[in-house]
């Protein structure tokens, strides 16, 4: 056990806190200003991780959280904090990753949040587990392999809720009308107008009388859950099935009416996703008669923007679903944009990326690998647009990119309140240009 004075927030949600010897300890659930007990649970020589025992006394941005799962629920990691400490802890984690991984000091402005601090997810993944004649349903618990049920949460969306409220009460007796499996995934995606998408993941096929009868069931409980407008199940031995309803589903995005295959990426919130889109637009420059390259551009949106405005864009994207979905999209449109579906280290290595004015690049949370961040070396373009989901890896690639690239200032978004992820963007100019 120590007794610790927690100074700050961590990347991710802990707080941190130094024993009388001087070692780094992160504690979750923990806000700073507090004075707390933990237990210490891992040991490392320069830092260890504790379990909050006792707290003394709070830090002066600490607030009651509003969930009852979060105390063991392992989604939100920073619900305990005031929206000024929360967005405070995003932007610090940001400019200490920059610091500490990419050696680079850029300013880092304030996160920018938007107006909904809950309800804002359009898509949530929950894990079912059968165990003992009993199904639980929800998130994985913040310490150890549990599954902690939950019958509403308080990030997702009104139409989420609602339907997994139904879908909950139409599944039957340990879950008997979804796909067998000891564990099974079940994400929801919202429209704008309130419709439902939901991808099954996991369980085995079977013979096709059973695939019949999981669209029998599937039927069932499209019955009891008026919002479901397509219900996929994807096994862990088979392709994908549609087992009930349309097998898009009915979007809008930024004035764009689109069709979304059923894996098809898209931001979870989107007032968030709507305030990077004008940043980056904004640090772009204006599109006519200039072309830009989106790399990990999922369904293509940016692009049909640009060429709204008289730019021409590629867009590389690697999913098959993302792809389908935009160009379906840009045909409804008749938008000059160029939709591959490639990997980003494939379309660079060909030259898709030679002629172009300008670059923007939104890799996953692994970040670019080695070899895209190499070509993006030679890339002649003259501005490079970098939005990112993870901190560290982010950080890790502007040392990537150095030799090339020059860093001129980062802007963190508040996409996923109450946890300790941010989106950020970074814009990059030719390290041989000048101001």
């Amino acid at each position: 056990m120590v007794d610790l004075t927690v100074d700050a927030i961590a990347l991710g949600g802990s707080g941190v806190g130094r024993t009388p010897a001087g070692q780094v300890v992160f504690v979750p659930r923990t806000a700073p200003g507090d004075r707390v007990r933990a237990e210490l649970t891992e040991r490392r020589k320069r830092w260890a991780r504790g379990r909050l025992v006792e707290l003394y006394e709070r830090g002066p941005g600490r607030v009651e959280p509003s969930c009852a799962v979060y105390p063991v629920c392992g989604g939100c990691t920073i619900m305990h904090l005031d929206e000024p400490g929360q967005l405070e802890a995003l932007s610090q984690g940001v400019a200490d990753s920059l610091a500490r991984i990419g050696k680079v000091d850029i300013p880092v402005a304030p996160t920018v949040a938007g107006t909904r601090r809950f309800g804002y997810r359009n898509r949530v993944t929950f894990t079912l587990r059968r165990r003992g004649g009993r199904v639980f349903a929800g998130y994985h618990a913040e310490a150890g392999g549990r599954v902690i049920d939950v019958d509403t949460c308080p990030l997702a969306e009104s139409a989420i809720n609602d339907a997994w409220g139904r879908l909950r009460a139409s599944w039957g007796p340990r879950a008997v009308r979804l796909p067998d499996g000891g564990e099974i995934r079940l994400t929801l995606r919202a429209s704008s107008e309130g419709t439902v998408g939901l991808m099954v993941s996991g369980g085995r096929s079977g013979s096709p009388d059973a695939i019949e009868r999981y669209r029998s069931e599937a039927r069932r409980i499209a019955r009891s859950v008026p919002e479901l407008e397509s219900f996929w199940w994807r096994p862990s031995d088979g392709e994908r099935v549609l087992l009930s309803g349309r097998e898009t589903l009915s979007d809008i995005w930024e004035g764009v009416p689109l069709r979304l295959e059923p894996e098809a990426f898209v931001q979870v919130n989107r007032e968030v996703a709507a305030l990077i889109e004008r940043h980056v637009d904004e640090l772009l420059g204006a599109p006519e008669g200039r072309t830009l390259v989106d790399l990990y551009g999922g369904i293509g949106l940016r692009g049909l923007r640009w060429s709204a405005s008289g730019g021409r864009a590629v867009t590389v994207e690697v999913n098959a679903d993302a792809i389908a979905s935009g160009r379906t999209a840009a045909a409804g449109l008749d938008a000059d944009v160029e939709l591959i579906e490639s990997s980003v280290e494939t379309a660079l290595s060909g030259g898709i990326a030679s002629g172009a004015d300008a670059l923007v690049v939104n890799p996953p949370r692994a970040g670019l690998s080695e070899e895209a961040a190499t070509r993006l070396l030679d890339v002649p373009a003259a501005v490079l647009v970098y939005v990112s989901c993870d901190p560290a890896t982010l950080a890790r690639d502007v040392g990537r990119l150095a030799p090339g690239w020059r860093p001129e200032g980062a802007q963190p978004f508040d996409a996923f309140p109450q946890t300790g992820h941010v989106e950020t963007v970074v814009r990059f100019r030719r390290a041989e240009e000048g101001p």
